[in-house]
């Protein structure tokens, strides 16, 4: 049985940051080989379009757009990459390019997390981004 692999999202790539990312929660998992297509995902609110979270952190806003990324997929076997809230498939995207990039907008909280199919094996998926209303008077990202 192969191992899979986790990928972190790491600025600057030392071991410290590498295992302060993957403890954070930035990063996503490749279960065939590290020659496999990447994950790429963000959201920002959109009253602060300037603010970004990233897979493994929680934005708290009413209101945000995501943004999906698939890398190196394009050929061979389709793959479709999935969009999940709360473990519920919310989108399904085909696969068309060798960087498909997408955006789609979100009102309702949840966790939301990407999952990558190639046929009916799951290819690679990343940490969630969890959207989080904002309680009255507090202090939003």
């Amino acid at each position: 049985m192969k191992a899979a692999l986790i990928c972190a999202i790491v600025l600057g790539a030392t071991a410290k940051g590498i295992h302060q990312a993957i403890l954070e929660g930035h990063a996503y998992v490749k279960f065939f080989s590290s020659d496999g297509p990447d994950l790429r995902f963000e959201a920002s609110p959109q009253d602060k379009p300037n603010k970004t979270a990233i897979m493994g952190d929680k934005l708290k806003a009413s209101a945000a757009d995501f943004t999906a990324r698939v890398l190196g997929a394009f050929g061979g076997q389709p793959r479709t990459l999935l969009v999940l809230r709360d473990g519920v498939v919310v989108l399904s995207v085909p696969v068309t390019s060798n960087d498909l990039s997408f955006e789609f907008p979100v009102t309702v909280p949840g966790n939301y997390r990407l999952q990558l199919q190639r046929g009916s094996a799951i290819e690679a998926l990343t940490n969630p981004i969890t959207l989080e209303v904002p309680s009255v008077g507090a202090f939003a990202l």
